[in-house]
């Protein structure tokens, strides 16, 4: 599995069933019992007959089973020490499954033709199995967001380019006065800008609370992804500064006179 060695020794042909019990720990396991170090040479009562077991090495963690939640405390022991009826064999080749499988199954019948090999397959299936449901999830969020995400689109550029649509007497006196009309479209902006800006700091503020409780639904991603948190700002307030810019352009096209007429 290349878990690294942390401290002191992995297992070695010595260890039989006729010496003394040896065991490996996980570097979550020696940080949880022996806080200051010292794990290695240290010994553990493993049942009530007495039996001690030195831990003469700790391994690096591995996350067990599935992606999210905590390491498992854990102990490696040899097989030849402490044998079970049952047995997960882990290889590593070069080749591909296809060829590695039938290749396995075949050197472990001519060592016990009696012997059962089943579920056979590929680690990357065996992770993916893992992940299958918290992949699923996230597509599902992921939907949902670019949904939430087009509808807010659309509300806010509905909102803001009414609004706007509303102020077009007020452009048409602000013309008629003398105003430069990049000066007024520059006060559109402006002002849809500020509003904009505080709604996304409030959604900001809400998605930064409520993301906190997705964070078992992550995996290698933060709940406060920088990248997110950036991106959909900087596109919903593009969205507000277009529904400025796009109205308020034509209401700028208008007559001064058709434009204070209009209601």
């Amino acid at each position: 599995m290349q878990l690294p060695l942390l401290e002191g020794r992995d297992f070695t042909a010595a260890e039989t069933s006729q010496t003394p019990f040896t065991m490996v720990a996980s570097r979550n396991l020696a940080r949880r019992f022996w806080p200051q170090g010292g794990a290695v040479g240290s010994h553990l009562l493993l049942d009530p007959n007495n039996r001690r077991a030195e831990i003469v090495g700790v391994v690096g963690d591995v996350q067990p089973e599935t992606i999210e939640g905590d390491l498992w405390l854990t102990l490696y022991c040899p097989y030849a020490q402490n044998a079970f009826r049952s047995m997960t064999l882990v290889m590593r080749s070069s080749l591909p499954a296809g060829a590695v499988l039938p290749a396995a199954g075949r050197a472990i019948h001519q060592l016990d033709a009696a012997q059962p090999v089943a579920d056979a397959q590929p680690m990357d299936r065996v992770v993916d199995g893992t992940v299958s449901g918290a992949r699923f999830n996230t597509v599902m969020l992921a939907v949902f967001a670019q949904i939430a995400f087009v509808l807010a689109a659309v509300g806010v550029y509905g909102v803001v380019s009414y609004d706007v649509s509303q102020r077009t007497g007020e452009i048409g006196i602000r013309l008629a006065l003398g105003a430069r009309p990049a000066s007024v479209v520059r006060l559109i902006l402006a002002q849809a800008a500020a509003l904009g800006a505080l709604g996304i700091a409030a959604g900001l503020a809400a998605a930064w609370a409520l993301t906190r409780l997705m964070a078992t639904m992550l995996y290698g991603v933060a709940p406060t992804d920088p990248f997110t948190f950036v991106a959909i700002p900087v596109l919903l307030g593009t969205v507000v500064l277009l529904a400025g810019y796009l109205p308020s352009r034509r209401a700028m096209a208008l007559d001064p006179a058709v434009a204070l007429r209009h209601e």
